[in-house]
């Protein structure tokens, strides 16, 4: 049998995450536990699409269940970290002790990851994983066409019920889940579709959530620094680092206009919602 564009599409990506996983086992550098994060989301996007396509073949709780433990964990120190990333000029008498208090947060965060790292049993992942590649192996090119065309299609419907109150953290959140699905399968897509028609809309997709995805690391910061301001009792200095927290709230305000209005060039730019695959 010939290998189909999905069983090639998901070879590469969970030989992406085993390499990743293996190097960020080795040493956590930030950059690889955003390159493990980053596989997670697209494996997910591919188990989403099974899912969707044969609910009685295919159980997404069960095989992701492991792969989630992992992911949050690994989420909340990207979190911290993202906040010691945006911060600035660490040596400003402003900011040097709620750094602190972050690198604080972070030694923890490390040590729960790791503790994560060492539970999670790659082989028997790998193993488990045999199954869900024999039923890829199934969905030739044709059926991964109709089936990506419908699960775009529910995406996009999806994207539109949760337009009203935008900008509320967690219809936002679930608006970057669905962004980042339909980044991976538009992907799929223009492998398999000649043009640049997928390829561009993959390229538009991947904008609005790496939008999407700054305003939530903003948010995280404002909420961080409450947390901070709170905890030291409104004290003189926790309050030296609310100019920070009023700069970012003025840098999310300016992004939400351009975010909404790009969401809505592309959830309107497809004509009644569906997509042409020829």
């Amino acid at each position: 049998m010939a290998e189909t564009a999905l069983y090639r599409y998901y070879n590469q990506i969970e030989a992406a995450f085993i390499k990743h996983f293996r190097k960020t086992s080795q040493k956590l550098k930030p950059e690889r536990i955003h390159k493990l994060r980053v596989d997670i989301k697209r494996i997910r996007a591919i188990f989403k699409l099974l899912d969707f396509s044969c609910k009685e073949e295919f159980d997404k709780t069960e095989q992701l269940e492991a792969l989630s433990q992992l992911f949050k964990v690994a989420g909340r120190l990207r979190e911290v970290q993202v906040n010691l990333m945006q911060i600035g000029d660490p040596s400003h008498p402003e900011t040097k002790l709620y750094m602190q208090y972050l690198e604080g947060k972070e030694k923890k965060a490390l040590i729960r990851f790791e503790k994560k790292m060492k539970a999670f049993n790659l082989e028997h992942y790998i193993k488990r994983n045999k199954p869900v590649k024999k039923l890829i192996e199934d969905f030739n090119d044709e059926k991964v066409m109709t089936k990506s065309k419908e699960f775009l299609e529910n995406e996009i419907k999806e994207i539109i019920k949760l337009q009203s109150d935008l900008f509320n953290e967690k219809r936002l959140h679930k608006i970057r889940i669905h962004l980042k699905s339909m980044e991976a399968i538009t992907k799929l897509l223009a492998d398999i579709i000649p043009g640049d028609e997928f390829k561009n809309l993959s390229g538009s997709i991947q904008s609005l959530g790496l939008m999407v995805g700054d305003w939530h690391d903003k948010q995280m910061l404002i909420r961080s620094i409450k947390k901070y301001v709170r905890k030291n009792k409104g004290g003189a200095e926790a309050k030296k680092i609310m100019h920070l927290k009023e700069k970012i709230e003025k840098e999310c305000a300016e992004m939400e206009c351009v975010f909404e209005q790009q969401l809505n060039k592309l959830v309107h730019g497809i004509p009644n919602g569906r997509f042409k695959l020829n």
